[in-house]
């Protein structure tokens, strides 16, 4: 669309007119006027203010572990900063209410009020032409986030042209501004800094202010390329704005050409690594170095890895060695070199082996140990100091000898202990009081006992007897006996028998002599049998008839 309209009226003796097509970016800048009726009036600059540029936010791009990436896809955080898109992508745009050739990206060639686009970047650039109603800004910008630890670079092309249609009664400015846009009745050009969102500004440069006074016809100050320097702005999220003030209305053509706008920055900030896991590191003399690692945090690249020189470390040797860490971002800035001191230590203690195991001595016998050796990982054999003053073969009794080590990292070994028992080897003998035991039933089982001899005097009889007198048959009683050595007495059994030899006792049942008629049929009153053991009995009746 067009960047400035083209009818300009209410001028003395004439119409001022001039057309740009749809697509022209017209710059800031004087306008020459095509025609105009009255000679006598000085040529009035119109300036046309540059929208302020924000730069849009850039967030770090995710590393991965096998490659550092760069939080940057590029150094410029500016989008379509060179307007090659055709239009205002990734920009935001304010033009005034009536503008001669409105804001607009034009194409190399187009017409631009008093100036021809001549893009310094490609094949368009932004353009606007002036004279309109006033007092109003033009402007537009980007926002973005810059990293921390970057220097940050704002550069552009700026080209004008005006002209002033009569004596001017105030100057028109072309400023570079970062700071808010006060009233004012100066024309300017400003780039202006400012919080993200807008507000009053960060800070501010004046890039051009046109003063009619001196100069009121310029009909091409020609391309300028500006640098400025943001770094201030390293870890704060801005607006980036280009302000054109036009503080008064149809006073002059101007125009207004911007291309190569770029926000560059430049990662100055070194790497920080971060030693993982302990520091000093003990690593096990004869085992394999194990490297923890280190991270490194970088303010723009992600991913980055430390160089490790763990050459000098040699597991095989007792001793402390240096592990060194560095690491370079992508920008070639240089971390501080973090080492780590690793200590090659044996804490393996030596290992004790007995010849031998539990040793049994007898009483009033000599004790004399087995013997024992000793293998350190590192020193190889170690001797092996035996505590055989514990025993006293004259007592009897349990006793440990000890069994210690220590090799030259004073690593001790565990204690070996040897059990030596002086024991009393003779048996205890059982003898039992009286023999096979019989008892008629129902009658109660009593233990005769039995007596045990040994070098050892009371020594007690175990006694099991699982004697059932009700019922008839064969019962076993046990007879054990050890003594305090753990010798025990050969097993004595004795068998209780319960038996019965109660015979049953039968009762009639009538008299025991009657009379029975001859040849009349006998019927016997029956009888009846108990026992002591057995149920009652009935079989009587069958002898009987």
């Amino acid at each position: 669309m067009p960047l400035f309209r083209r009818v300009v009226s209410g001028f003395r003796g004439g119409t001022y007119l001039q057309a740009v097509g749809p697509g022209l970016v017209a710059q800031e800048g004087a306008y020459a006027l095509s025609s105009y009726l009255s000679r006598s009036r000085a040529a009035l600059v119109a300036f046309v203010t540059l929208v302020s540029l924000l730069i849009p936010s850039v967030g770090p791009l995710a590393g991965t572990a096998s490659a550092a990436m760069s939080a940057l896809p590029s150094n410029d955080l500016l989008v379509n900063g060179s307007f090659e898109d055709g239009d205002f992508t990734g920009w935001e745009t304010k033009d005034i209410a009536v503008p001669h050739v409105a804001l607009a990206v034009l194409p190399a060639g187009a017409p631009l009020s008093l100036l021809t686009v001549a893009p310094t970047d490609g094949l368009f650039a932004v353009g606007h032409g002036f004279d309109g109603d006033g007092p109003d800004t033009i402007e537009f910008w980007q926002e973005t986030a810059v990293p921390t630890g970057v220097a940050a670079s704002l550069s552009f092309d700026w080209r004008a042209a005006w002209q002033a249609l009569s004596d001017p009664t105030e100057e028109r400015a072309f400023d570079v501004v970062v700071e808010p846009i006060g009233p004012t009745q100066d024309r300017t050009f400003d780039v202006v800094v400012e919080p993200i969102g807008g507000g009053d500004a960060l800070w501010s440069k004046r890039i051009l202010i046109t003063d009619f006074a001196t100069s009121p016809f310029n009909p091409d100050t020609g391309s300028t390329h500006e640098t400025i320097d943001l770094s201030a702005f390293a870890g704060q999220t801005i607006r980036v704005k280009f302000v054109a003030t036009i503080p008064e209305s149809f006073t002059g053509p101007g125009s207004m050409q911007i291309d190569n706008v770029s926000l560059v920055v430049t990662d100055i900030e070194a790497p920080v690594i971060a030693l993982d896991g302990v520091n000093p590191q003990p690593i096990e003399v004869f085992s394999s170095y194990v490297e923890l690692g280190a991270t490194v945090t970088d303010n723009v690249d992600a991913g980055l890895t430390a160089v490790i020189n763990a050459k000098a470390v040699d597991t095989a040797v007792l001793g402390p060695y240096t592990v060194t860490y560095d690491a370079t971002d992508l920008s070639s800035n240089v971390a501080d070199q973090v080492s780590r001191t690793v200590n090659v230590v044996d804490t393996t203690p030596p290992v004790i082996s007995l010849v031998g195991g539990t040793v049994t001595v007898g009483l009033n016998s000599e004790y004399e140990d087995l013997g024992a050796s000793a293998v350190d990982n590192y020193d190889g054999p170690v001797s092996v100091d035996i505590g055989t003053d514990a025993v006293d073969t004259n007592a009897i009794g349990s006793y440990l000898v000890t069994f210690d080590a220590v090799d030259e990292s004073g690593n001790a070994a565990e204690r070996l202990f040897r059990s030596v028992n002086v024991v009393d080897t003779t048996i205890p003998v059982i003898t039992l009081i009286g023999g096979t035991q019989f008892i008629e039933f129902p009658g109660e089982y009593i233990e005769q006992g039995a007596t045990v001899s040994d070098n050892e005097p009371d020594l007690p009889v175990v006694i099991v007897a699982s004697v059932d007198t009700s019922k008839l048959g064969s019962n076993i009683v046990t007879y054990d006996a050890a003594d305090s050595s753990g010798n025990a007495a050969v097993q004595v059994i004795r068998t209780v028998i319960v038996e019965d030899t109660t015979a049953p006792v039968v009762t009639l049942n009538g008299e025991a002599a009657f009379e029975v008629a001859y040849l009349s049929k006998y019927v016997d009153e029956g009888a009846s049998a108990t026992d002591n053991y057995d149920a009652d009995d009935d079989c009587c009746h069958r002898w009987c008839s």
